[in-house]
């Protein structure tokens, strides 16, 4: 496992597989409450989540016009479980 003095440390997990894990710059979500993001040094919490799980991994990529575009990881769910530690975020979904 990395870890970043900067970045969120994230893994997002269904019954059977990783989809994703590494560092991110910041992770958004949509919970009861409403639309939600969490950043470097967030406090720590737990949340059902649902709709989207949103992970900017803070990386830049060209997309051929010159213009760079921030890097984003989308996932659509049904919902899902969000927990936040110490800059450690760990989400157990169930997809669409």
């Amino acid at each position: 496992m990395i870890k970043s003095p900067t970045k969120l440390q994230v893994t997002v997990k269904t019954r059977n597989k990783v989809l994703f894990s590494g560092l991110a710059a910041s992770v958004s979500s949509k919970n009861g409450t409403g639309n939600f993001d969490i950043l470097y040094n967030h406090a720590n919490f737990i949340t059902l989540i649902s709709e989207y799980l949103r992970i900017d991994t803070g990386k830049k990529k060209n997309s051929g016009n010159d213009k760079e575009e921030d890097n984003m990881l989308v996932l659509q769910l049904k919902h899902g479980v969000l927990a936040v530690s110490n800059n450690f975020i760990e989400v157990y979904i169930t997809k669409q």
